[in-house]
């Protein structure tokens, strides 16, 4: 373990993550207040360098955590080649120094956990999906990239909630973007005109299923297509009663270029289009905008567009 005056996110941030349940934006606008540089506080902290060029340093980031009690952070400089199994985890920072990025070639994977905070990090497993969580509440995803994973960028199960932090991108993935079900719930925030983006994959850019998606604006879905195997082709794809909301406040959410179409609805499914000062875009996506069946509901409220180039 090494002591550091680096800049990470303080001890403070995580009795505040404690209370989260739905991710309502009063509650991680107030988070994200406290996540500020500050020097290195008296909670655990364990300095993991997988190129073996810190001494004193943790060489992976499995050595760290049979160390890695409630609380701790675990600061990675990579890139570091292993898969990631965080189970049965409690107010845990994993990721890069504040302002810098590390790689980590293989997956992260979460179970039966609360309060895990993933910053900075560049996954891509090159047999399965890049981050999975499964009966995880309070997992938090800053500035995280899930790209050219072998799976899907981002798998949520089991009833697990994740809040995604821009700048993020699930990219050119051989079989989804993000796949939300189980009733589990991802939404996705971006802040100071940071992009998320979902795009090129091989499969859906963003399926659930029994699940909820929402997104806050500055959000692209786009090119995604109908891989060997995949889901589908839609941009969005719900079933199973999933619910899904794109909220244009931080900038315009773009669904467009998709080779099935933009978003398809089933099996009693809900999506709602409203903006808060920017605009929703669904346009030349393959055959259709939005297709609804079986009982599904769409609801467009303020400045939302469909527009399709004419064949």
């Amino acid at each position: 373990m090494l002591n550091s005056s680096k800049c990470l996110f303080p001890a403070a941030l995580f009795s505040l993550r404690n209370s989260l349940h739905k991710f309502p934006l009063q509650r991680y606008v107030l988070i994200l207040a406290f996540a500020v540089c500050v020097p290195a506080a008296s909670r655990a902290q364990l300095v993991v360098d997988c190129t073996n060029g810190t001494p004193g340093a943790f060489t992976s980031i499995n050595a760290a955590l049979p160390s890695a009690g409630p609380g701790a952070f675990i600061l990675v400089t990579g890139p570091c080649n292993e898969d990631v199994n965080l189970s049965n985890q409690s107010n845990l920072f994993l990721g890069a120094w504040y302002g810098t990025r590390a790689t980590v070639n293989g997956q992260i994977s979460i179970s039966d956990s609360h309060g895990v905070y993933l910053y900075g990090l560049n996954v891509s497993s090159a047999t399965r999906s890049g981050i999975s969580a499964s009966s995880t509440q309070g997992l938090i995803i800053d500035s995280c990239t899930s790209n050219g994973n072998a799976g899907n960028g981002l798998d949520l199960n089991g009833g697990s909630e994740a809040l995604i932090i821009s700048p993020a991108s699930f990219d050119n993935n051989n079989s989804g973007g993000i796949n939300v079900f189980g009733n589990s719930i991802a939404q996705l925030t971006s802040w100071g005109g940071q992009p998320i983006d979902i795009s090129n994959n091989r499969g859906p850019g963003v399926y659930a299923a029994q699940a909820s998606f929402l997104t806050f604006g500055h959000t692209t879905i786009a090119n995604n297509l109908a891989g060997t195997g995949s889901l589908s082709g839609f941009g969005v794809d719900l079933r199973g009663g999933a619910k899904a909301q794109f909220g244009a406040i931080s900038g315009p959410n773009v669904v467009t270029g998709n080779q099935q179409g933009g978003v398809s609805l089933q099996e009693t499914s809900e999506v709602s289009f409203w903006n808060g000062g920017s605009v929703n875009l669904i346009q030349n996506n393959g055959p259709v905008g939005v297709v609804a069946g079986f009982g599904s509901q769409v609801t467009f409220f303020g400045r939302s567009a469909q527009r399709r180039d004419p064949r």
